[in-house]
């Protein structure tokens, strides 16, 4: 028995099972920890530090901040917002259970009135949705989650505005923008939900697309959730 030829096939399952542990990295430097120039190695994989918030705070403190700041851990809130039909609950649960975050749907906190008007075709006024809107911000804000995604329509700039002004800056919104096509298709074969679909010229004649409005981005969602769930993960990974 040749054992050059077993310790030969050893050695290369060995450095199989090394390479599927590997992520792509890359190196920054002239950081400030300590006040001494230093150099910090960090992975550049999609998405690595989006489901690692600690390792993610770690490396951009020692890489450019004050080293007692990676004591604080602040919390991160996502809100997918959008009309009715783009996917805000579907991809919010699962980009909530790849992040290991609390999901907060807003439709659930709708009042048995607001339910009602919509059920029947009447569009919600500012009135309607104000208590509703400080209701979803004390939620999150009390959250003992670290990441908190949240899936409100947010149709509004001051709606937004409400949701994320106790907020700081730890917060994002990301618009899921579908073709009124592709909402109309969707929201035709939904099920079990009180929203009219007659309602949707109503939201898109309410929608104030994000424009110049700090920590948001708009996002293709006329596509896979996967797809969706990747860029998102990108995103979070770049911030």
């Amino acid at each position: 028995m040749d054992s050059s030829k077993d310790d030969t096939s050893d050695l290369a399952q060995r450095l199989a099972s090394i390479e599927q542990d590997c992520q792509p990295c890359r190196f920054t430097g002239s950081a400030s920890a300590f006040a001494i120039g230093s150099y910090v190695l960090y992975c550049t994989q999609s998405g690595y530090y989006a489901k690692r918030p600690y390792s993610r705070l770690i490396v951009r403190c020692v890489a450019a901040e004050d080293w007692w700041q990676a004591f604080e851990m602040p919390k991160k809130f996502i809100f997918l917002m959008g009309v009715a039909g783009c996917g805000k609950s579907t991809v919010g649960v699962e980009l909530a259970n790849q992040l290991g975050a609390r999901f907060i749907d807003a439709d659930n906190y709708h009042t048995v009135e607001n339910r009602s008007k919509m059920a029947k075709g009447i569009p919600l006024s500012d009135s309607d949705r104000l208590p509703w809107l400080q209701q979803i911000a004390a939620i999150a804000k009390e959250s003992d989650a670290q990441i908190v995604v949240i899936a409100c329509s947010a149709l509004k700039r001051t709606y937004r505005q409400i949701l994320s002004e106790s907020l700081e800056d730890d917060y994002m919104f990301i618009h899921l923008d579908v073709p009124r096509t592709e909402l109309e298709r969707r929201l035709q074969s939904r099920k079990g939900h009180f929203f009219n679909k007659s309602l949707l010229d109503s939201q898109l004649t309410t929608l104030e697309k994000l424009q110049d409005e700090r920590n948001s981005i708009i996002l293709d969602a006329d596509q896979c959730v996967a797809n969706i769930i990747t860029q998102i993960m990108s995103l979070l990974n770049q911030r």
